[in-house]
């Protein structure tokens, strides 16, 4: 009586191959992670320039009408953009020139105003996911 002895390699072979393309899947999923986020902050740069413009233009807009018309804004004078759509971004501005409103909001003793802005470059209801820039300017 003869004994053959057989080697059990059934299933190695798919067994490999699984853990290969684990591996494969593994290294594939980081890279998108990667290329994903790179695309998303790509996107947030052209956005922060487009806040950046709008808070600019806001406060161009302000020291413009206090230094041309100064009985038109008042002592303290807000004007906010936020609810109109454009392709330019919108503002925030807020201009104060009483003392007391221009140390609580811009921290200065000695300003004779104070003008804020904040731009943004969606605006409307669905802002979710905004990038904000703004500025501060007393004189």
């Amino acid at each position: 009586m003869k004994h053959y002895f057989v080697q059990k390699k059934k299933g190695i072979t798919l067994l490999l191959v699984i853990v290969i393309l684990s591996a494969l899947l593994s290294i594939s999923i980081g890279i998108f992670n990667v290329v994903y986020g790179e695309i998303l902050i790509s996107g947030e740069i052209a956005d922060s320039y487009t806040a950046f413009y709008a808070s600019d233009r806001a406060i161009d807009k302000f020291l413009y009408l206090d230094r041309m018309t100064p009985q038109k804004l008042g002592n303290n004078a807000t004007e906010d953009t936020t609810g109109n759509p454009s392709s330019t971004g919108c503002f925030v501005v807020e201009m104060y020139k009483t003392p007391a409103s221009i140390f609580a909001n811009c921290n200065n003793t000695t300003a004779i105003a104070c003008i804020r802005s904040v731009g943004q470059p969606r605006c409307g209801a669905n802002t979710a996911r905004n990038v904000k820039r703004g500025f501060m300017v007393t004189y």
